[in-house]
C-alpha cells in the first residue's frame, strides 16, 4: 500500500507541474495576401500623398492582415505587397476565405508622375500610373 502511494503522489506531482509549464505561442509565419482589386486616389497632391485601397485575401480564416511593403524604386516606381500573418505549422482553421479592404499611403513625395505596381505571391498584379500635383 506504501509503495502504491508514492506512486499515485509522483503521478499527480507530473500532472500538476505539467499544467504549470507556461506555453509560449510562437510568433506567427508571415505570408503574401493575395490581391484581387485596387483603387487608387483620383486627385492625389503633393500634400495628401497618394492613397489606395486593395481589397485582399487569405486562404482560410487563419490569415489576418498586417502591412502593406512599400519599396520605391528608381524612376518614380512604388512596389506594394499585402502581407499577412498565419499560424506556423498544421494549425486547425475555419475554411473560409478571409476578406479585407486595408488602406495604404505614400507621402513625402514632389510632383510628378509615379507609378505603383501591385504585387501578388505569383507576380505582378496591377500596375497603375498616377500624376501627383
Amino acid at each position: 500500500m506504501h509503495r502504491m502511494s508514492k506512486y499515485l503522489f509522483i503521478f499527480t506531482l507530473v500532472v500538476i507541474f505539467g499544467f504549470l509549464c507556461e506555453k509560449t505561442d510562437s510568433e506567427p509565419c508571415k505570408d503574401f495576401m493575395m490581391i484581387t482589386a485596387v483603387q487608387v486616389d483620383a486627385a492625389p497632391t503633393v500634400a495628401s500623398g497618394i492613397g489606395f485601397k486593395a481589397d485582399i485575401v487569405g486562404a482560410n480564416l487563419c490569415y489576418s492582415f498586417e502591412r502593406f511593403a512599400i519599396t520605391a524604386q528608381p524612376g518614380n516606381i512604388f512596389n506594394i505587397e499585402a502581407r499577412g500573418n498565419v499560424p506556423c505549422g498544421n494549425q486547425v482553421c475555419a475554411q473560409a476565405i478571409y476578406y479585407a479592404s486595408p488602406t495604404g499611403r505614400i507621402t513625402e513625395l514632389s510632383a510628378g508622375t509615379y507609378t505603383l505596381r501591385f504585387f501578388n505571391k505569383s507576380g505582378l498584379f496591377q500596375s497603375v500610373n498616377v500624376t501627383v500635383n
